[in-house]
């Protein structure tokens, strides 16, 4: 599973981990709000692949280096009803389903993509909601800044009540004592996933020079000509 997440993050070079970082958190909060170790490794599977609805989300949306328009994030938007639609369909995961569609959830009812509010929303989609913003938080973002962890537990603590379940984020402030970080073994992965996606990009480019140069060899004789052509 794990390499599925990383092959699905490396899309975007700017979330790699991400959903590894949000797997850590949500174990922490879940262990101390005393789940069991069943729901525990449910919950972890559901972080993982909480955004696996990007799939379906265009690369000219998902790598833009700044902040989206609104347009971009309405569509942005759809990818926790994807991951429902794609989880839903495989018999070991369509348990978790709900907690992906609805991790972007609001306490206050303001979320998307059903507006529900407070307890309306599974528990684990609200631990999913907090894990994710805290980890989105502490990541270093094209058009912003990490958060150092002290001033992401604030901004924590603010939004309980409003954008998130207050007992949740007190139990995430008491198991949470450091942020998580990807390891280098995991940022070599990353790293050859890019070059990869680069390759694959400049592809087509390579192959429209080689047939610019086969069209110009069929025009001319001669190198001299050849390079004067191309």
């Amino acid at each position: 599973m794990l390499t599925l997440v990383r092959t699905i993050e490396a899309r975007d070079i700017y979330t790699k981990g991400h959903s590894e970082g949000v797997a850590y958190y949500a174990v922490k909060i879940a262990e101390e709000m005393g789940f069991d170790q069943e729901k525990i490794e449910k919950l972890k599977n559901a972080a993982l692949l909480h955004d696996i609805g990007k799939i379906g989300i265009p690369d000219v949306v998902l790598m833009k280096p700044r902040a989206l328009t609104k347009a971009e994030w309405a569509i942005v938007k759809q990818h926790p009803q994807l991951g429902f639609l794609i989880l839903k369909e495989m018999k070991l995961l369509s348990d978790i389903s709900p907690w992906v569609k609805h991790h972007h959830e609001r306490w206050d009812g303001k979320g998307y993509p059903d507006g529900l509010r407070g307890e309306e929303i599974p528990l684990e989609a609200r631990i999913l909601a907090v894990a994710d913003a805290l980890e989105a938080m502490v990541a270093e973002r094209p058009y912003r800044k990490a958060l150092t962890f002290r001033e992401a537990r604030k901004r924590l603590r603010k939004g309980a009540g409003t954008q998130w379940d207050p007992e949740v984020v007190k139990a995430a402030l008491r198991a949470i004592k450091k942020p998580y970080r990807v390891s280098n073994d995991r940022n070599k992965f990353y790293r050859q996933m890019e070059r990869l996606r680069y390759e694959e990009a400049i592809a087509p480019m390579k192959l429209a020079v080689l047939y610019k140069i086969a069209e110009e060899a069929e025009k001319v004789s001669g190198l001299k000509q050849l390079l004067q052509h191309v």
